[in-house]
């Protein structure tokens, strides 16, 4: 509105690890921080992929509680021994096993542009406007993110070394988005 504001918004944005999210529940009785700490923002994502992606050649057996999401990511619970180190799932890498220029441009990545994702975008912004909060738009990671947690993090700094082909393949594959 091009006036000044009445103060810095209060805002998680991002939300909490899911260790530290138990342990608010635990603590507060409550399921949503947001709501509980009053912020002043909340994300709008686009609506879920409507694809049926099999990652399965991409995997092997994949540990008991692992979850794939649509970019083909693992993503392992952690135990309650970890949750307190760390503040990531344990992941599962489905390009770990691909080296090649034409392993990455073969990739499934996921249909982020489909129209049908937005379409519960204007209506999520239009609630949170009416209830006076800030919508916030969010991507969820980077480029360099992204290619992480498909191939790993020591697996894409030793491809830029070794590999800078299949490298330059993956990033072009993923700045498309």
């Amino acid at each position: 509105r091009r006036r000044r504001t009445d103060r810095v918004p209060f805002d998680f944005s991002w939300g909490f690890t899911p260790p530290a999210l138990d342990r608010f529940r635990q603590r507060t009785g409550h399921h949503d921080p947001d709501e509980y700490f009053g912020t002043d923002t909340r994300i709008v994502r686009l609506g879920p992929t409507r694809l049926a992606t099999d990652f399965s050649a991409y995997h092997g057996d994949l540990p008991p509680g692992t979850r794939l999401d649509e970019w083909g990511t693992g993503h392992q619970p952690t135990s309650s021994d970890e949750a307190d180190h760390q503040h990531l799932d344990g992941f599962v890498y489905p390009m770990h096993g691909c080296s090649t220029p034409r392993d990455a441009a073969a990739y499934p990545l996921p249909d982020l542009e489909a129209d049908y994702r937005y379409e519960p975008v204007a209506q999520a912004i239009a609630a949170i406007h009416d209830r006076g909060l800030a919508a916030l738009a969010a991507i969820d990671c980077t480029v360099f993110e992204v290619a992480w947690y498909l191939r790993g993090m020591e697996a894409l700094l030793m491809d830029m070394l070794e590999a800078p082909a299949f490298v330059d393949d993956l990033f072009d594959a993923l700045l498309a988005f």
